[in-house]
């Protein structure tokens, strides 16, 4: 513990007398250590000697009581700095640490160890020069440098391009011509005849001291020409006759006259001159308008000719104001499309011109009579004119019905066509039976049902085409006997056992992979029956059947043959007969 009593009074030396004491207390002659001659032990170190005139040989050291002792320094004595936040003055009086010396007042920041007045309101914004500038820490800095053409607009302290002028004033171009401001840019107000220029001063059209040869000028109703750069007196205008333009002209007003004209789509104000109409453009936000005798540029409140529906009152805009042009009751509406009043509608109250009204129909209306050979409900639109969308045509319940495809259509007791797509459920469809599913399974590329036959009840041939595929047949299609319906699916072919029976597909468009088809027997005894399946006029195959067994069966064979056409044959021992249908095919 001695050591470390000892340092902290060295360090101390100077300020704590009672150190001085100890240190000088200490026998050197006690310590242990030897140290240099240039050296001094004590309390068993050594230490380097020091004086005024011998200073510590190490930055890190100090000379206290002529020793060199290792000390850290934080501070130069009797100086100055700020505290982090700006608002205080520290100040180092011990050489040891800063410590608080003043804080400044609310209206003051601390700048390099001095309390001095704030130069501007944080966060408040100036223009400076082309730039805007922003206060940060009491003082301005550049917040953002605005490119030409901008320049920091006061108030927004934002760049923006400057308005070239303030609406209506005007100035001379480089042309001699006047220019008048609108919505901040320059444009043609009025150009000067020749010999003729803008004054700066009266910013009106002034005579020229030169004038261009050849030219010619109007004075006093007389002509003037310009020769050798000078104006010499050309001719007198007459009686009933003015200058204009430099040529003599028939007088077409009276001085001091005013009048409203209109070219391209710009209004005018125009005033008697020398008996003669000069003109003077409104702005584009104005029309001229006569008050009285005088024509006065004023803001445009209407377009000319517009119309405006107020108070059920129709208006029309006539010298830049509305004016009354019709007064509608109370049992009509102004109407801008007709320019009228037209009748009230959609109140439940049929007017004179009106069909219906809401629920309200006039005596007599239906489908039928707007529409004949329909039925249907009428409806009455918003417009109070009849909507015929619901009227339909009329059917007779005892048409029957057809197959269009998939499709069927037929006549409901109510007179309506119900239209159903068998399609939409998987099944196809009968016109006799309506929607049924198909027994056969399996993807085919072609089935035919026979339900598009009409009942044919001889043996002569008949024939029909579907999708350009030919069928011809000597065959029956009724498929009841005795009231018992023997078919399959509605219509069926029905092959009895007899040569001159037939069923033969032609103008088929692919090779036939593999075919199939639903049968069964008519009825019979126990005798056996065969059916063939030529190809080509030769038998293809030929398989025997139960001729008692009248469940359906199904067939299928792989032909693998290009064929365009085959054909059906039946052959029994005795009479019998036999059903097919659904004939289907896979092309390769």
């Amino acid at each position: 513990m001695k050591p470390l009593y000892f340092a902290s009074c060295l360090i101390l030396l100077g300020m704590c007398s009672g150190c001085v004491d100890v240190v000088n207390s200490v026998d050197g002659s006690a310590c242990q250590t030897v140290c240099d001659p240039s050296q001094i032990c004590v309390a068993d170190q050594c230490f380097d000697t020091c004086s005024l005139n011998k200073p510590c040989a190490l930055r890190n050291q100090a000379c206290i009581n002529n020793i060199c002792i290792a000390q850290d320094i934080s501070c130069a004595p009797d100086t100055r700095k700020c505290s982090d936040d700006g608002r205080m003055v520290l100040a180092c009086l011990d050489g040891i640490d800063y410590s608080e010396e003043k804080i400044c007042a609310s209206d003051e920041t601390c700048e390099s160890g001095v309390c001095i007045k704030n130069a501007c309101e944080n966060g408040t914004m100036r223009c400076s020069g082309n730039n805007i500038e922003i206060c940060k820490n009491n003082a301005f800095t550049l917040y953002s440098e605005c490119e030409s053409p901008q320049v920091c607009r006061e108030g927004s302290f934002e760049c923006e391009i400057p308005a070239e002028c303030h609406s209506g004033v005007k100035k001379c171009d480089e042309n001699g011509n006047i220019l008048i401001c609108e919505n901040e840019h320059w444009i043609s107000f009025k150009t000067c005849p020749n010999g003729y220029a803008c004054n700066t001063a009266t910013l009106e059209c002034a005579e020229t001291a030169a004038c261009v040869t050849g030219s010619f000028k109007c004075s006093f109703n007389q002509v003037f020409a310009c020769a050798n750069s000078q104006w010499m007196l050309y001719k007198e205008c007459g009686e009933n006759m003015l200058c204009d333009g430099g040529q003599c002209v028939s007088a077409d007003c009276v001085e001091g006259q005013t009048r409203c004209n209109e070219a391209e789509g710009i209004a005018f104000r125009q005033y008697c001159a020398g008996n003669h109409y000069a003109s003077e453009p409104c702005l584009s936000s104005e029309v001229c308008v006569m008050d009285g005798s005088e024509a006065r540029c004023v803001p445009k409140i209407c377009e000319p000719g517009s119309l405006k529906c107020e108070n059920n009152t129709l208006y029309k805009c006539e010298d830049n104001q509305y004016v009354e042009a019709l007064v509608c009751d109370s049992s009509s509406t102004c109407n801008l499309v007709d320019a009228n009043c037209t009748p009230n509608c959609n109140n439940n109250t049929l007017e004179d011109n009106e069909e219906c009204d809401g629920i309200q129909f006039k005596p007599g209306l239906t489908c039928a009579s707007r529409m004949p050979n329909t039925i249907g409900e009428l409806k009455c639109t918003k417009e109070c004119t009849l909507d015929l969308s619901g009227c339909t045509d009329a059917c007779d319940p005892s048409t029957e019905p057809t197959c269009s495809g998939t499709v069927l259509q037929k006549c409901g007791s109510n007179q309506k066509w119900e239209i159903t797509d068998c399609a939409e459920s998987g099944q196809l469809c009968n016109a006799v039976s309506g929607c049924y599913k198909p027994s056969f399974s399996g993807v085919w590329d072609y089935v035919q049902d026979f339900e598009k036959l009409k009942e044919v009840n001889t043996y002569a041939a008949n024939s029909f085409t579907d999708n350009g595929i030919s069928w011809n047949f000597k065959a029956r299609t009724d498929v009841y006997d005795n009231n018992v319906f023997y078919g399959i699916e509605g219509t069926g072919l029905v092959l009895k056992a007899d040569k001159s029976c037939f069923i033969k597909v032609s103008n088929i468009p692919k090779a036939v992979k593999s075919m199939g088809f639903d049968w069964r027997s008519w009825g019979g005894n126990n005798d056996l029956g065969e059916l063939e399946i030529y190809i080509n006029g030769n038998v293809f195959k030929t398989f025997e059947f139960d001729r008692k067994n009248t469940d359906k069966s199904e067939f299928s064979v792989e032909l693998n043959l290009s064929v365009t056409e085959f054909e059906f044959k039946l052959k029994t021992a005795k009479a019998g007969r036999i059903i097919i249908d659904n004939v289907r095919w896979a092309y390769n």
